[in-house]
């Protein structure tokens, strides 16, 4: 049976959630006998991705198409930026009589921030001005998000508690030490996680049927759909399996192989080895047969026909990205035009926003100037770095400067060339020349070529020399 839909009392949200674009819809549907509530982009219509910020809205957006009766519900997106944290309390409340376990409840009040009760009624959601210690961190009941992150949100407010975004630092980190010890401590639980001799059928008949059986079923047989890319979807079930067999490495590597997610990347080491270690350190509770016997394990929590049972809200850790693109600067005309193409186009927004920036300077180059005495030298080399195969990062370059050729008169684009002397030829005609290859690993094996002075001609070209009056930009 279909959760009902929550009435959103809109009166009772923060006005500081209201500023700028960080609004999604989402609508209860069944996954593989599991109630799901992924993401839909307001405006169009589609699946938007909590990592997207194209396929995000304003709230007035959102709530028109809410109120419209097209989407079951609205959701925040937390980002780095914003400097928000989001304390999600799981199946802590009884939706029926409204008790709250006293620990979340303590833990709730000592918080005393913004907090409201989620779609399922059996959780509560709580958002506070803080950093984390570490990273976004999960477990049975409680998770900490920073970034990456959606939060539903109903408006209503719990009682007894702050209706204000407040500043607790001091009582977030407090209560993420208590529920995420430091490493030390994580290591002495692994060295006391319980151990067994279940084969590996078994194992994941047990994975398929306990009460996350359904979300661990989509991810074995290799569908990603709830995740933005499949290497969040891999971590994921690296998670999942994690708890299943402990930290073993290899064993992990072996059931991986055996699920449907399994695909020509993972047998580069990089990424097998990074994904699993990413895994095992977010885990700190392991299974254990005794646990077999008792309710919450078992498969009836999620029933379909169990009607009056709540809502499980199962969320999966993300994959940290210590390169992450500072999106909040995305802005402007640059800015207008990737939400645009990103919207509709496969690669990541920033490389949209990057390749415009480009193609502009290069059009402007020469016209804007300094008042000053300073003659500083135009240089600009852009390369584009992302997963092969993935980012379409030849579909971003391409794109934008088919926009340019058409926006602009005599923009002049050169794709390739062989050699210096070609790039001279090209100089003399376009004093500003975008230069484009496909791959910076073809850039290389020409300057590379014997007798070839392709790359110190390029790296000279701003001097001051022959050339001191052209202009040209690498696009990689």
């Amino acid at each position: 049976m279909k959760p009902s839909r929550m009435k959103i009392h809109a009166e009772n949200i923060p006005d500081e959630l209201f500023r700028g674009k960080k609004w999604v819809c989402w609508k209860w549907e069944k996954r593989n006998e599991v109630w799901t509530k992924p993401l839909y982009n307001p405006r169009t219509g589609k699946y938007a991705q909590s990592n997207k910020p194209s396929t995000w809205a304003t709230f007035a957006e959102t709530w028109l198409q809410y109120e419209s009766g097209n989407y079951d519900g609205i959701g925040f997106v937390l980002s780095n930026a914003d400097g928000f944290c989001g304390i999600d309390y799981d199946r802590v409340r009884d939706p029926q009589t409204g008790n709250i376990e006293a620990d979340a409840l303590a833990r709730i009040r000592a918080i005393n921030s913004y907090t409201e009760i989620s779609p399922s009624g059996c959780g509560l959601k709580t958002i506070v001005k803080a950093k984390l210690p570490d990273r976004d961190r999960q477990s049975e009941h409680y998770s900490f998000y920073t970034n990456k992150r959606y939060f539903t949100i109903t408006g209503h407010v719990f009682d007894g508690i702050s209706r204000s975004i407040e500043h607790r630092q001091k009582e977030v980190s407090k209560l993420y030490s208590e529920l995420f010890p430091g490493k030390e401590k994580v290591s002495q639980n692994r060295e006391t996680q319980p151990s067994h001799n279940i084969a590996d059928l078994e194992i994941i008949e047990k994975a398929l049927n306990a009460n996350d059986g359904g979300k661990f079923r989509q991810l074995w047989e290799g569908d990603s759909g709830d995740y933005p890319s499949q290497s969040e979807a891999d971590l994921a079930l690296c998670t999942k399996l994690v708890f299943w067999v402990g930290v073993d490495p290899s064993r992990i590597d072996t059931l991986f192989r055996k699920s449907g997610l399994y695909r020509d990347k993972w047998e580069r080491d990089d990424y097998r080895d990074r994904t699993i270690n990413a895994a095992m350190e977010g885990v700190v509770d392991f299974y254990n047969p005794a646990m077999d016997d008792h309710p919450a394990f078992l498969n009836e929590e999620l029933s379909v026909e169990s009607t009056e049972k709540p809502h499980l809200e199962v969320v999966e850790p993300q994959q940290e990205d210590s390169l992450e693109f500072p999106n909040w600067i995305i802005a402007g005309a640059a800015g207008d035009f990737a939400n645009l193409y990103a919207s509709y186009l496969e690669p990541p927004i920033h490389f949209f926003y990057t390749a415009f920036l480009t193609c502009l300077g290069s059009v402007l180059a020469k016209t804007l100037t300094l008042a000053s005495e300073l003659q500083p030298q135009p240089r600009m080399y852009v390369i584009f770095l992302g997963e092969s195969a993935d980012d379409r990062k030849s579909t971003a370059i391409v794109k934008t400067v088919d926009f340019f050729k058409i926006a602009v008169s005599e923009f002049a684009v050169c794709w390739g060339v062989g050699s210096a002397e070609g790039l001279q030829k090209r100089l003399k005609q376009d004093g500003k020349l975008l230069l484009c290859f496909d791959e910076f690993k073809s850039f290389v094996g020409k300057c590379q070529a014997q007798g070839s002075v392709l790359l110190p001609c390029v790296n000279t070209l701003f001097e001051l020399n022959h050339y001191e009056n052209n202009v040209i930009r690498l696009l990689l």
